[in-house]
């Protein structure tokens, strides 16, 4: 049988050829749909409202039309979320995903590092949070 980290590679690849349209024109609307709703998404991240993120960022996950790097970028933001309602493995499975994808290093350290925190593993989490401050001194640790 296929080992998780098998599956998860093959529903990577498969959203990605969704997102991306099998070669077929994308429409316009979905592309512009997702892109408002991944942004708005970033905005209440920002703001610490990551109960209203949550929704959002599953949205533009779900319904398509994000690039490969933002889809990467959309599943570490949803991993944070879960990590912030202390639900773990759906943030680990999140975390898997994005590795598979094209993430921005620093926070994909970061994200498994509040993942890591949040289950007890202060040491291991530090080490993922110098990994992320090493790729990005601008980025803000919790």
């Amino acid at each position: 049988m296929f080992s998780s980290r098998v599956i998860q590679g093959l529903f990577f690849v498969f959203a990605l050829t969704l997102t991306a349209g099998c070669g077929e024109q994308v429409n316009e609307d979905l592309l512009r749909n997702a892109q408002v709703t991944f942004d708005d998404a970033l905005v209440k991240e920002a703001s610490g409202d990551l109960a209203g993120t949550l929704p959002l960022i599953d949205a533009a996950l779900t319904n398509g039309g994000l690039n490969p790097d933002q889809l990467a970028e959309g599943y570490l933001l949803r991993a944070r979320c879960y990590c912030a309602s202390g639900e773990l493995e759906k943030a680990q499975a999140d975390i898997d995903m994005a590795d598979q994808g094209a993430p921005n290093p620093a926070m994909l350290y970061l994200t498994r590092g509040m993942l890591l925190d949040k289950q007890g593993k202060s040491a291991e989490a530090k080490a993922e949070f110098n990994k992320a401050k090493k790729a990005d001194p601008t980025i803000t640790l919790p």
